[in-house]
């Protein structure tokens, strides 16, 4: 089967948007040919209005177009209005950086200015400064709004028009992704990794906050909470498995968990005190958040081998589907979540999803409206190789998730 993902692009192959870069910079710029940029300008121009068009090309034909009409104008007439052409290449230059600052911004993450964001996307400063004069001292005089003009088309070539010969075929999508392979320096991994050390850098230093207000009596307020829920939501949202990263940091051991081995009654109850209302905003800013959350607590119980973190994992499962509040929250939710989470278990067959499923089952069974029957029948077929601890060897495992992977086949996973 072929797993090529396949996008629409507004030009109907890649030799037309090569056609397009050729007019542009190898006969307009290169050669001073007038009618070859006009031409490249009306391709862009009807490209724009197919829609789906990637902002390098976007910038380059306002920023071509603000060119074409200072030529124009200097054609056509002895005075230049200089004042219509100066607002064609602010507005222009404008949307050529706002636009690359806001998908700089997306996979750098949150709170960073423009000026670092440019650095990470290596756009050179100048660019962010001509917006921020435009935009708080007024339109910049004319001789820098061309040279600037100038730069970026430059800059705009190296950084995509140049990089289209080794693209591959626009109708599989590289040419329309390839921004993210040549503006960002950074692979996908290295994003994600950066983004991982700073969702593991917000979460230490909210439970130490957390233990030093819970050691003196005081209470985060809901604003603070829900900020910092609006950060990781944030940070995470622009990856492709964000959220699925943002739940593995969480269910590391000594985060929501107890860090000792006993993960009493006592330490969960801490470990809910700490943890539970920046769960719930999370679950409330993005219903994304848990699923990912559910599936890697219950994926861990099949992983880890340590008593302590069963427990814990386990506990963490059972609060979020007893506990008023959270029902309150999760509202319709409940049930299709419920359901999500015992089918779950029984794709990571283990002792110990064996006896989460059989108390979520219970749980789910006080829902009004509860129907669990068939999550029920499930759960005992599934689990019928497991009988308390005598059946824990990898063997028995497999058997279990193929035959529960068998009877789950036909189930609505919701």
């Amino acid at each position: 089967m072929n797993s090529q993902q396949y996008f629409v692009t507004p030009w109907r192959s890649k030799e037309e948007l090569l056609e397009v870069r050729q007019l542009v910079y190898d006969k307009y710029i290169e050669k001073h040919d007038i009618n070859a940029g006009r031409t490249a300008s009306k391709h862009i121009q009807a490209w724009t209005f197919r829609g789906n068009l990637p902002h390098a090309v976007e910038s380059t034909g306002l920023l071509l177009e603000a060119q074409l009409n200072h030529r124009h104008e200097a054609e056509r007439q002895q005075v230049v209005d200089t004042f219509t052409i100066r607002a064609a290449y602010t507005y222009a230059l404008m949307r050529f950086v706002t636009g690359f600052a806001d998908l700089g911004r997306s996979r750098s993450g949150p709170g960073q200015s423009m000026l670092e964001v440019a650095k990470d996307i290596d756009l050179p400063a100048e660019f962010v400064e001509i917006r921020h004069e435009a935009t708080h001292e007024g339109m910049p005089v004319f001789a820098r709004l061309t040279k600037a003009t100038s730069a970026a088309l430059t800059w705009l070539y190296h950084t995509y028009w140049e990089k289209l010969d080794a693209a591959g075929d626009p109708s599989s999508g590289s040419v329309q992704t390839s921004l993210d392979d040549t503006i960002y320096r950074t692979s996908q991994k290295d994003l994600a990794l950066h983004s991982q050390e700073q969702v593991q850098s917000i979460l230490k230093e909210f439970r130490k906050s957390r233990k030093d207000e819970f050691r003196n009596s005081q209470q985060t307020g809901s604003s603070a909470i829900r900020d910092r829920a609006s950060q990781l939501v944030a940070l995470v949202s622009p990856l492709k498995r964000g959220h699925s990263m943002l739940a593995e940091t969480l269910c590391a051991h000594g985060t929501i968990l107890p860090s000792s081995p006993e993960a009493s009654d006592a330490q969960m109850a801490s470990a809910y005190w700490i943890w539970d209302d920046l769960l719930k905003e999370m679950s409330m800013q993005s219903r994304k958040f848990l699923k990912p959350f559910l599936e890697c607590t219950i994926s861990r119980l099949d992983k880890s081998r340590l008593h302590s973190q069963h427990r814990g994992l386990c506990s963490w499962i059972k609060h979020i589907f007893s506990d008023p509040g959270w029902m309150q929250l999760l509202d319709q939710r409940h049930q299709p979540l419920g359901r999500f989470a015992i089918q779950t278990c029984l794709l990571h067959p283990s002792d110990c999803t064996k006896t989460l499923c059989e108390e979520l089952l219970q749980i789910m069974s006080k829902s009004p409206g509860h129907d669990f029957d068939d999550e029920a029948q499930l759960c005992a077929s599934t689990f019928e190789d497991y009988d308390g601890e005598s059946q824990t060897d990898s063997r028995t495992a497999s058997k279990g998730g193929r035959h529960s992977k068998h009877l789950l086949r036909g189930a609505h996973v919701s």
